[in-house]
């Protein structure tokens, strides 16, 4: 397998990339149900109540995800951004 950033892997990365993206789905999904949607009155406190509603649903993920892949290499800056595309994938169905 050929990385976008890393150079060529061994096959084996497919799978775990696959992997990865279920579990953050899994997670993501999780989180969203758990953490609760802030009832706001302006349209200010509704865009600040999302975005700190976000915030805690990608900790939470990226706390869940961290014993199983936190070991690789990126996780910690990645792992966050990827958990807000997953969570727009997840709202918008792209």
């Amino acid at each position: 397998m050929l990385g976008g950033h890393s150079g060529p892997g061994p096959a084996l990365w497919i799978s775990n990339f696959l992997h990865y993206f279920e579990d953050m789905r899994a997670a993501s999904i999780k989180a969203s149900e758990q953490v609760p949607q802030a009832t706001t009155q302006s349209v200010t406190d509704v865009i600040s109540a999302g975005e700190e509603r976000t915030n805690l649903v990608v900790e939470r993920v990226v706390a869940e995800m961290r014993p199983k892949y936190g070991s690789w290499r990126g996780f910690e800056a990645w792992a966050p951004l990827n958990t807000q595309a997953m969570l727009m994938h997840l709202a918008t169905g792209n």
